[in-house]
């Protein structure tokens, strides 16, 4: 009896000790590279939310921690300036074009900007969180705001056509045109930070953190039945129809993306815009080294296909007569394969190399069109 109490206090005291640690790491831990804690968000009537045209924060790898500017358009870059004579390149994209994890210089926005010359300016419209019908919204306004020369449509394949679950789009009446995308999920706090509907503060920060180990751990071990849970945002597009991980409503998904695609098609040939869409490829397409980040991730040689994401837009772009851009040959088979995405746990973003490499890959995709 005397063991058993023994035990019981040294548990709660224990337990104490994990929640009072959890709250002050908490409370300290503002150099997350989560989205939700960098504070340079607002409300969007068209998008649920946007950036605050000039907030600074800091967020990312590194020693100091990578600043973010946010310019007079609302995106990540240097002010515009409607006077220049430069010719302008616009990015579109999510996280990957944003640059989540890197500093100003170091996203593939502004290393093309530096390898293309004093001529060009390339401009970050790369907005965290958000997918084709947003990209669509993007162009529509900065065209009116700037003369395009070019248009780069940077897809990430992991995750930009499931990441329309969350995503319902509103159109004109009249028109029929796409005029605004409500996110189902994510939005803009008081603090400028994103934050989801979903998400609770946890009353005890011990038994929130004891259960995120123990789902790592029952993956793991293979307790869990992964065809009782919902699919990640990640890696359903890779799978087999027959996988018990491959996403029902993929069909779906795909049909709305390639609808955002063809609007995006559309506008440029109807406003003599030159549209390249760029395929960012999932680290675990690239290298299988990567797949020890995704603890809880169930990755099944057999029953994947690695390159479908890939091959389902290249089909399309065959049929629309689109200009596609795909790197993931020449990352396979490049030797630092390894190096161009960061190794932190679960975050796939591209490395300071993989900056790097896509921006020279975007160069050499340019040049027929800045000919």
């Amino acid at each position: 009896m005397a063991n058993l109490l023994f035990f019981l206090i040294f548990g709660l005291v224990a337990l104490a000790f994990l929640e009072g640690g959890l709250r002050v790491f908490r409370s300290m831990d503002d150099t997350s590279v989560s989205a939700v804690g960098i504070p340079i968000y607002q409300s969007d009537e068209r998008h649920t939310y946007s950036h605050i045209p000039g907030a600074i924060a800091r967020n990312g790898y590194g020693e100091p921690t990578p600043e973010i500017r946010i310019n007079n358009l609302g995106i990540r870059d240097e002010d515009f300036d409607e006077t220049s004579p430069k010719k302008n390149i616009l990015m579109l994209g999510d996280s990957f074009t944003f640059g989540t994890g890197v500093g100003q210089e170091e996203t593939f926005s502004e290393i093309l900007e530096t390898d293309l010359g004093s001529d060009y300016d390339v401009w970050n419209a790369g907005h965290i969180g958000q997918s084709i019908g947003n990209y669509y919204l993007w162009l529509k306004k900065y065209a009116a705001l700037m003369k395009l020369n070019a248009v780069v449509v940077n897809i990430f394949v992991g995750n930009d056509i499931t990441e329309l679950r969350r995503k319902n789009w509103g159109f004109d009446s009249q028109t029929g045109d796409l005029m605004q995308v409500r996110d189902l999920k994510v939005f803009a706090n008081d603090e400028g930070k994103l934050e989801s509907w979903e998400s609770r503060e946890p009353k005890f920060y011990s038994l929130w953190w004891l259960e995120k180990r123990w789902n790592v751990l029952a993956h793991k071990l293979k307790l869990k039945d992964p065809r009782t849970e919902e699919p990640t945002l990640t890696w359903p597009v890779f799978l087999a129809q027959s996988h018990p991980g491959w996403d029902p409503n993929l069909p779906e998904y795909w049909t709305r993306f390639m609808q955002g695609m063809e609007l995006i098609e559309n506008f440029g040939a109807n406003h003599d815009i030159p549209i390249i869409f760029a395929l960012i490829p999932m680290d675990v397409q690239v290298s299988p080294s990567y797949e020890t980040k995704y603890a809880i991730l169930q990755f099944d040689e057999e029953a994947r296909e690695a390159d479908r994401p890939q091959s389902i837009i290249a089909h399309w772009c065959e049929l629309e007569k689109a200009n596609c851009a795909d790197p993931l040959k020449m990352f396979r088979e490049r030797t630092d394969k390894d190096r161009l995405y960061f190794s932190h746990n679960a975050d796939p973003h591209f490395d300071r190399l993989g900056h790097q490499v896509y921006a020279e890959f975007l160069q050499e995709a340019l040049k027929p069109i800045l000919k």
